[in-house]
Parts: structure tokens; sequence; C-alpha cells
């Protein structure tokens, strides 16, 4: 289960709307698994249906997170046409043992989905949004 406050949802799909039609990605991070902070990151490929995140902002994240006390939560991603499930490029693509969160755009209405690395597939899991955090 992976747990995000509301602010750190709205923070991700606003920015996945704001950068349609292309995927948007990024990174979560908090205290105590809870989900915080969004960080978004530049989408190398400009594609709307791929995703490479920019590796400098990426590194640069990956520091700020570490310097300010947090953990990495999760990983996102938008899919502006496509539902809400990991692609074959997704499960190839493994990084981080964190959620993966995917945001499907496809039919108006954002729709979140979160997965768990397990043995190079990705689980489904609960996503529980807190308001008063």
């Amino acid at each position: 289960m992976i747990t995000i406050t509301a602010q750190a949802y709205r923070e991700l799909a606003g920015y996945c709307v704001s950068k349609l039609p292309v995927e948007a990605c990024g990174l979560l991070s908090g205290r105590e698994g809870i989900a915080e902070t969004c960080w978004p990151i530049t989408n190398r490929e400009e594609s709307p249906t791929a995703f490479t995140m920019d590796e400098a902002e990426l590194d640069m994240v990956l520091e700020e997170i570490e310097r300010s006390g947090e953990e990495l939560v999760g990983m996102f991603h938008s899919h502006p046409t496509a539902a809400a499930k990991p692609s074959p490029f997704d499960k190839e693509h493994i990084v981080f043992p964190c959620s993966y969160l995917i945001l499907s755009l496809a039919s108006g209405r954002p729709r979140l989905r979160s997965y768990k690395p397990q043995e190079g597939e990705l689980i489904p899991e609960r996503i529980t949004i807190i308001y008063d955090k």
C-alpha cells in the first residue's frame, strides 16, 4: 500500500495534465512511508507513449530528497491516452524499490493506480490519500 497526501496528489495530477499530450514523470518522497513531496522531472522523450527522466534532474532530485531527510516513496508517470496499467516498457525499466504510480488521462478524468515491484513484475497495490497532513 502507498499513502499519499492530497496536496502531493494534486501536484502530481496537475503536472501530468500540464504536460499533455506527452507523458509526464517524476518522483514522490516523504517520511514514514507517506508521499508528501512531488518532484516533477523532465521527460527527455517528449513522447505521448514513452518517457525517460532527465538524468541531471533525477540526480539533483535524489540528492535533495536525501538532504531534506525524506526518502523515496514512489515514482510516477502518466499515460495520456492509455489505461493506468504498466506497459511492457514500464515493466522492463523497474529501477527503484518503491511504488510505481501511473496516472491515466485517457478518459478525461485522472485515474491513479499504483504498483509494487516484485520479482520483475509490477503488482497492483492499494492507494490511500490523506487529507489532513
